[in-house]
């Protein structure tokens, strides 16, 4: 079953996008994604997680996840883990 995200305009912080695609494209979300969230009432700019993330500390720094850590340090997710297993700190 395929939905047509194209035809219902959506309005979110004052703005009126004239799609659900067109919504989740200027929040940096999948379409589906969009739609759930609008159907749950959860917030279109809230950050993406996906409910497993464990969030880790490094130098004193705090991080969301492994993978936000990973990102800000231009380090690969392996390396990323190595690190906060030996250097850091799960929170």
């Amino acid at each position: 079953m395929s939905t047509d995200f194209s035809c219902v305009s959506v309005e979110f912080g004052g703005v009126v996008y004239p799609s659900v695609s067109a919504a989740a494209k200027a929040f940096g979300i999948s379409p589906q994604l969009c739609s759930a969230r609008l159907i749950r009432g959860i917030p279109l700019d809230r950050p993406v997680c996906s409910g497993r993330a464990k969030a880790c500390e490094y130098n004193g720094r705090r991080y969301a996840s492994i993978s936000d850590f990973a990102r800000e340090a231009g380090i690969p997710y392996a390396s990323a883990r190595e690190l906060i297993s030996q250097s850091g700190r799960w929170l």
